[in-house]
């Protein structure tokens, strides 16, 4: 018993020495390629940077393909070159090119920030086939929250589908976030629904929910588009008395809606 734990503690340090030589190995050749952190970051900034304007130009399908199999390509490079990507017709014929490399596999934030493109370009129905795609774990355990949901429809002004994941919501939990209510309240104020924007507002209190900072950047914004300009001073005045924060959001929808109306005091007392 002795002689075959001496052996296999024997092959054991052999096969660690072996493992620490690879890795040894692997580190020198990066420091090679790249001295610093900085260098790194870099040269990743300028595949980046390559990837943007290949999208951007007439051809974009010519040069991806080479620029895919950088050895530079991962997930990092991935989500950012997303995130830049000038339309949802450019970002969906990136990824199309991303799934031909065998070395290549999605993450939660490539696919969110293909959720995030579909959803501002308004394409709905892309965004409803990308969750159904990740939620039948065609990408492995990537995970989508009712927050994300809320959020990528709301972007996508789909009122419909936000109330249905927001009904759901509500359903599956005891107490909802605050900041469900104000992707709610806001999009009804963007689709000039006011009476639903208030109703919301007045359930988030009903059921216990504290209004923050931007359920008041809501309100002021809506009131500032709705040229109830005395209002919305009147609710950001009030905001130190509640103990809410006051944010340069608020301060630059108010200077806008003064500025806008000529009233040259009031933009002076908010700069001030």
């Amino acid at each position: 018993m002795r002689m075959h734990l001496r052996q296999f503690f024997r092959e054991a340090n052999l096969l660690n020495g072996l493992t620490l030589q690879v890795q040894a190995r692997s580190y020198a050749r990066r420091r090679e390629q790249f001295p610093t952190k900085v260098s790194h970051c870099l040269h990743r900034a300028k595949l980046i940077d390559y990837i943007r304007l290949t999208l951007r130009s007439n051809t974009p399908n010519s040069s991806l393909p080479s620029l895919i199999n950088h050895r530079l390509m991962d997930s990092f490079v991935a989500t950012h070159a997303l995130r830049s990507a000038p339309s949802a017709d450019s970002a969906l014929s990136f990824v199309r090119a991303l799934e031909k490399s065998s070395h290549f596999s999605h993450t939660h934030h490539t696919l969110h920030s293909l959720a995030t493109v579909l959803a501002k370009s308004g394409r709905s129905s892309e965004l409803k086939s990308l969750v159904d795609d990740i939620r039948a774990n065609r990408f492995g355990s990537v995970q989508i929250s009712f927050m994300n949901l809320m959020q990528w429809h709301a972007a996508a002004r789909d009122l419909d589908t936000v109330l249905q994941v927001w009904e759901q919501y509500a359903l599956e939990n005891d107490h909802l976030c605050t900041e469900s209510y104000n992707i709610v309240m806001t999009l009804y104020a963007q689709m000039g629904k006011d009476f639903e924007a208030v109703r919301v507002f007045r359930r988030m209190i009903d059921e216990g929910s504290l209004p923050n900072c931007r359920s008041y950047t809501v309100i002021i914004e809506h009131l500032v588009k709705s040229r109830k300009l005395s209002e919305a001073l009147e609710a950001f005045n009030l905001l130190p008395s509640m103990r809410i924060k006051r944010t340069l959001k608020q301060y630059s929808v108010l200077l806008e809606g003064f500025v806008g109306s000529k009233q040259f005091d009031e933009v002076r007392i908010l700069v001030e």
